[in-house]
């Protein structure tokens, strides 16, 4: 019976935690694979979703140098398209301190400067 209920505290603690932030009723309603892909992300993300959420500015200067930084743009597009699940994981790693992308890339700003 005590091996039972040993952890009853702190679940009940999480599930207080949780409900404060995710209606409790909603909760329910998820898979625990819809779960963690609210909680943690996706480790394997579409480009084309984050191409919609990036800032991209033009810089200022000549058409020499506007030429120059949509080509390294689109180079950049096109790295991220050839990678691999592991080196979009690293990617994410060195960008935004997590190897995991929200779903559909939701929230990210990838701000692209010249």
């Amino acid at each position: 019976q005590f091996v039972l209920h040993e952890r009853d505290v702190q679940l009940a603690a999480v599930r207080r935690g949780l409900g404060a932030v995710i209606p409790l009723g909603v909760l329910s309603l998820l898979t625990a694979s819809e779960f963690e892909l609210l909680v943690a992300g996706s480790g394997d993300w579409n480009v084309s979703n984050l191409k919609k959420q990036a800032i991209v500015s033009t810089p200022r200067g000549g058409e020499d140098q506007r030429a120059a930084h949509t080509a390294a743009v689109e180079y950049l597009w096109q790295m991220l398209e050839e990678m691999t699940s592991e080196e979009k994981a690293l990617f994410c790693l060195f960008a935004r301190g997590s190897s995991r992308m929200p779903a559909d890339c939701a929230g990210v700003k990838l701000k692209l400067e010249h």
